[in-house]
């Protein structure tokens, strides 16, 4: 050995692509992120929009209490609640505003015109 350090250099380790490993740790992270489709829990609610009749929509939960969408006769509503009360909704692709929430006797949640009725999982 001469005094010179030990270097060990495992034979495997000379033949990994560099580019080819960092897509394989990107797929790994993509697999194992909290935010798959497959995570994401849908509802069947009912909703209506400013006053008008009760339709069957579906409410898609991305992360409880603070992201959800709802899917009502083919417009979406994206929501996004910052954790401090204020809630912003997103129709189709407009720009964000924000709403108020208010809880309606007949256990109805209202985001200013859009309400929704069922078991609202967003807490």
């Amino acid at each position: 050995m001469n005094g010179s350090p030990l270097l060990l250099v495992r034979p495997w380790a000379a033949r990994v692509n560099p580019i080819a490993l960092s897509l394989a740790l990107l797929g790994l992270a993509l697999v194992a992120s909290p935010c798959r489709s497959a995570d994401l829990e849908r509802v069947p609610l009912r909703c209506r929009l400013d006053q008008g009749p009760w339709k069957p929509c579906v409410m898609t939960v991305s992360q409880v209490g603070q992201l959800w969408s709802l899917e009502l006769a083919g417009e979406s509503f994206a929501f996004r609640h910052d954790g401090r009360g204020q809630v912003t909704m997103r129709r189709g692709q407009a720009s964000p505003r924000v709403v108020n929430a208010r809880w309606l006797a007949d256990q109805t949640l209202c985001w200013d015109g859009v309400c929704a009725q069922g078991a609202l999982p967003l807490d």
